[in-house]
């Protein structure tokens, strides 16, 4: 069957504004967090959604109170939970493109509490972790890995060089370290999705190459964290179309995979001409790919967004329409059946290879 998107309806959805290249995550059941990114400039604002709450969304302020300053604002950085349901559990950040700063490695600790009137309020501290850190870079990816309690950050770059390095942060130990990397890695890349897939995995989706016989990309991987973390190993995956359909490549589009690590459903993005709002399923288990019917309206094409699945909802939040950060609204998509959503008939459009336009650095 296709399926169709719900636009909610949000008392205070246009407090929040449009934000792009933002992080969101998770944490504490259905609450989601939306840090930093880019609205008229580069933010530092952090907002805090619950269906299940009358206000919508609710700007949290900058620290709790009797605390030291929070981080700077940034875009282009990550938010990691290591608990989507547990409260008392951190949340990090890592890097960015950093307001007055560039590229930054910084790295920060968030735990979030409770105010009189039992709304969040965060409280930030700047970590001085063991082992080497990372350089300096902005469009990477950090996956909190269950199985393992580490978070891997892959790629990303800098003002110059892009990367396909792998580092493993222990958030109890506060530690870095760098594996031992076994298989064929990805390509060097930026603004890519890297996305849980069981215990010890991620599933690794498409991104930005500066090279000019590369830019956007369509290709898969999986890696596998080993042991305590000493070791990856990464693997090609390459899925299996309907005749006649192909994904077509892309860059800052939004990956979440199902509570079961079977599917992963992939929405929108940039393919170096314009942006999608298109929604494919794969499934990791049979290494099909396949793009979905949808009902309109739907969301408007959007890259630089994020998505989650809640309660077998997929939830899509922010993004960027070509010119400006999208509205607020929030869209919903029922993905409790996805081996059986119905699929779309076409796939890659082949009538606009237009050449992409340099993304190296991203907009204040």
């Amino acid at each position: 069957m296709s399926v169709k998107f719900e636009k909610l309806k949000l008392p205070n959805y246009g407090q929040m504004g449009g934000v792009a290249m933002h992080s969101s995550e998770v944490h504490a059941g259905p609450r989601v967090l939306v840090y930093g990114g880019q609205r008229q400039g580069i933010s530092g604002a952090m907002y805090a959604f619950e269906q299940s709450s009358s206000d919508g969304y609710v700007l949290m302020p900058d620290n709790a109170e009797g605390t030291g300053p929070p981080p700077p604002p940034r875009t282009q950085h990550t938010l990691t939970a290591v608990s989507a349901e547990d409260p008392n559990s951190p949340l990090f950040l890592f890097a960015g493109f950093v307001m007055n700063v560039g590229c930054a490695n910084d790295l920060w600790k968030l735990s979030i509490g409770l105010d009189a009137n039992s709304l969040p309020v965060p409280t930030w501290e700047r970590l001085e972790a063991a082992g080497e850190c990372p350089i300096e870079r902005y469009g990477h990816s950090a996956t909190y890995i269950p199985g393992k309690n580490k978070i891997v950050v892959f790629g990303g770059q800098d003002a110059t060089t892009q990367f396909n390095d792998v580092h493993v942060l222990d958030p109890t130990a506060i530690a870095w370290s760098q594996p031992s990397v076994s298989g064929t890695p990805p390509i060097v890349r930026v603004k890519h999705t890297a996305t849980a897939c069981g215990p010890n995995g991620l599933f690794l989706f498409g991104g930005f190459n500066r090279a000019v016989d590369v830019r956007v990309m369509s290709d898969a991987y999986k890696l596998e964290l080993s042991g305590d973390g000493g070791s990856v190993s990464w693997s090609a995956i390459t899925p299996d179309f309907p005749a006649g359909t192909k994904i077509a490549p892309r860059a800052q589009h939004a990956t979440a995979v199902t509570a079961d690590g079977r599917f992963a459903i992939i929405f929108g993005g940039y393919d170096g001409t314009k942006c999608l709002n298109d929604v494919w399923v794969f499934d990791l288990g049979a290494s099909t790919l396949r793009q979905i019917a949808i009902e309109t309206p739907a969301p408007e094409p959007r890259s630089r967004h994020t998505v989650h699945i809640i309660n077998d909802l997929l939830y899509v939040f922010g993004g960027y329409d070509g010119a400006k950060p999208t509205s607020g609204d929030i869209f919903t998509l029922d993905v409790s059946d996805p081996a059986g959503m119905e699929s779309a008939g076409g796939g890659e459009k082949k009538d606009d290879k237009k050449k992409a336009e340099q993304e190296d650095e991203p907009d204040d």
